[in-house]
């Protein structure tokens, strides 16, 4: 391959490592080990930033091949590769955009390098022996992992076709938050540099559908009325509701989107709990026996089918219900339990001593 196409390669790659290294460096803060809300809530907030980063990348193909070189590819990755925005390898947007993603990278991984107060972005070194890792509630991670295999595929293109070495690893010192008002402040600068960055090439509101698109999939585990809420589904909720308050007063279109997808689970599950309260008072006067024939008759249920709910009874449950007799009351005394009611029993002219006379058994009591 002649030098041209190399040098090609190798400004296709020098921006690839760059994006790689502006994702990265998101994991550099960290919360405090005191695990406060507000810090849970502002680490959401950089998780959006760093979400939103993840499908510009994606959707630009920052880590594809333009088309004077994918030959270098096998016809198999051509198929499957995401196309590149041309605009990548114009001269003058591929040097804006390196400027600013270093700007980025450079305000994650040294956040208080130019500021005389160190406070002011409310972050301090990490102390050894760690905090809990940057959480990303809004962004796919598997859409994370796909792109650190794209990355790795795309070095291994680099060093098996082109002579061209590897680029070393980003090493950056880890921050912890310590005061999350300054920490607010900080959040809302990364954010300006992403806004930048999106609006450069004119796909802020692509990235922003998308974004959409993935806080509805959080609600795709919704239960249906009569079914027991899934583990998966209490776990978006709690997701969506961290959401919610990371959402708000900063992002209106997210906030709208994840509180009508808190709210369709929520109802969900209080669907779920109106039909068990339902089908408990509808069972109440009724003997399990006859239970489907007594709705059946009275119209209110469908005899074929009959909520899982009704399944999970037990016999306990049935004898505490309210109204409900118990089997031993439908039964006749035996001789010995007519003997303990002061009854007569058959072949005796004689009278017992009833029971009540007796000293009541303090466990009983």
């Amino acid at each position: 391959m002649g030098l041209d196409k190399e040098a090609e390669f190798l400004n296709v790659l020098v921006l690839a490592s760059l994006f790689y290294n502006t994702l990265k460096a998101f994991d550099n803060i960290h919360s405090s080990l005191n695990d406060f809300k507000d810090e849970k809530v502002y680490l959401a907030q950089l998780g959006i930033e760093q979400a939103r980063l993840l499908i510009w990348g994606e959707q630009m193909g920052v880590f594809s091949l333009p088309p004077s070189l994918t030959f270098l590819e096998t016809e198999e990755n051509r198929e499957t590769m995401t196309p590149r925005d041309p605009r990548l390898d114009d001269d003058e947007v591929r040097v804006n955009l390196e400027g600013l993603m270093n700007s980025i990278i450079h305000t994650l991984s040294n956040p208080n390098d130019n500021d005389s107060d160190l406070d002011t972005t409310g972050l301090r070194p990490l102390p050894r022996g760690g905090a809990q890792a940057l959480e990303q509630p809004a962004a796919d991670l598997t859409r994370m992992k796909n792109f650190e295999q794209s990355y790795a595929h795309l070095l291994d293109v680099g060093s098996n076709k082109v002579s061209v070495k590897r680029p070393s690893k980003l090493s950056a010192m880890q921050w912890v938050i310590h005061d999350t008002l300054r920490f607010s402040n900080f959040v809302k600068s990364t954010k300006r540099q992403v806004d930048t960055l999106l609006m450069a090439l004119n796909i802020n509101d692509k990235v922003e559908d998308i974004l959409l698109g993935d806080i509805r999939d959080l609600g795709k585990h919704a239960s249906g009325p009569n079914s027991k809420p899934s583990p998966a589904a209490v776990k978006d909720m709690a997701k969506l509701k961290l959401l919610i308050r990371a959402t708000k007063g900063r992002y209106p279109a997210l906030l709208n989107e994840a509180q009508n997808t808190f709210n369709n689970l929520q109802k969900g599950v209080s669907q779920e709990h109106d039909m068990a309260a339902k089908v408990h008072k509808l069972l109440e006067p009724v003997h399990p026996d006859s239970a489907v024939a007594s709705a059946a008759n009275s119209g209110t249920a469908t005899p074929e089918k009959r909520p899982g709910f009704i399944r999970r009874l037990s016999t306990q449950t049935w004898n505490k219900l309210p109204g409900r007799k118990t089997p031993s009351s439908s039964r006749p005394a035996s001789p010995e339990r007519r003997k303990s009611l002061g009854r007569r029993t058959p072949g005796s002219s004689k009278p017992v001593t009833p029971a009540v006379s007796r000293p009541a058994s303090p466990v009983l009591e």
